[in-house]
């Protein structure tokens, strides 16, 4: 009999009537340090059901405009995935498990070594922080048809208009702001409550307070030019009347000016002002 098996910690918020936030540290996440050089690959192009070669078994991937389902011979895994100029990160994973090695040790699949992309919609290589290739991705040649085990794992299809949405063109950052040797460790929003923070964990994860909400997110990753990538993110569901507003969730690219990070949407307006919080 096939089980729910959750693969990783699910990040709680303690706050009455509110949503629970995904995501969490994983013991085998990346360092969230700057990235290689960006690559030219689409990240639109990720977005398909592909058979995976490079993995023991029958293994393949459905990835849709912000989710993934890996399956193979021992059974289905979800999560949520974000990827940009060679970047990829495939967050933390929940699943149905038959051979019980994933779930007895508590691990992810070989999805969460994963932190680069390179190739097309014929041909995608997946690599690791060393740029050692963890598998090969070929379009298959049927659709996933995953119905056996939950509705939960059953993704609608991507129409043109929706990639569009997901994977936006991202303005450049701007000439003022200096790319930010690391981001990791805890940020304050200019003008705000005390409380009003993000962290950038080195684990990988993200959490914080945006002024009515707590959220978090997975992993993250920033690169040299800036960009910035988050996977998993979520938060609370409080109405806040007057709330300082730290949307970090909306930051696609983020730079110093000065002693501040400033935090910028895909357009390349600015969201928000952050001084970093001395330990």
């Amino acid at each position: 009999m096939r089980r729910l098996c959750a693969l990783l910690a699910v990040v709680a918020i303690a706050l009455s009537g509110c949503t629970p936030v995904t995501g969490g540290p994983q013991a085998d996440s990346r360092p969230a340090a700057i990235a290689d050089e960006p690559r030219a690959s689409a990240a639109r192009d990720l977005v398909n059901t592909w058979v995976v070669e490079g993995q023991t078994g029958s293994t393949q991937l459905l990835i849709s405009g912000d989710e993934y389902v890996v399956w193979d011979d021992c059974g289905v895994w979800t999560g949520f995935w974000a990827a940009y100029a060679g970047t990829a990160l495939f967050g933390n994973e929940q699943g149905y498990d038959e051979c019980s090695t994933l779930a007895s040790r508590g691990d992810t699949s070989w999805l969460a070594d994963v932190t680069g992309y390179a190739g097309d919609s014929n041909s995608m290589a997946l690599t690791d922080s060393t740029g050692v290739t963890v598998a090969i991705l070929t379009p298959s040649a049927t659709e996933a048809d995953l119905s056996e085990y939950s509705t939960e794992f059953l993704i609608r299809p991507e129409t043109d208009e929706d990639l569009d949405t997901r994977f936006p063109e991202r303005a450049p950052l701007p000439e003022e702001s200096a790319i930010a040797e690391n981001i990791a460790g805890t940020w304050h929003l200019v003008g705000g409550e005390p409380k009003t923070l993000v962290t950038f964990a080195e684990q990988g994860n993200i959490s914080g307070y945006d002024g009515c909400n707590w959220f978090g997110a997975d992993k993250w990753s920033y690169d040299r030019m800036g960009n910035f990538l988050s996977t998993g993110i979520g938060m609370t569901q409080r109405a806040c009347l007057d709330a300082d507003a730290f949307e970090v969730y909306r930051m696609t690219t983020a730079g110093m000016v000065g002693d501040e990070l400033v935090l910028y949407d895909f357009e390349g307006a600015e969201i928000a002002r952050a001084e970093r919080v001395q330990p």
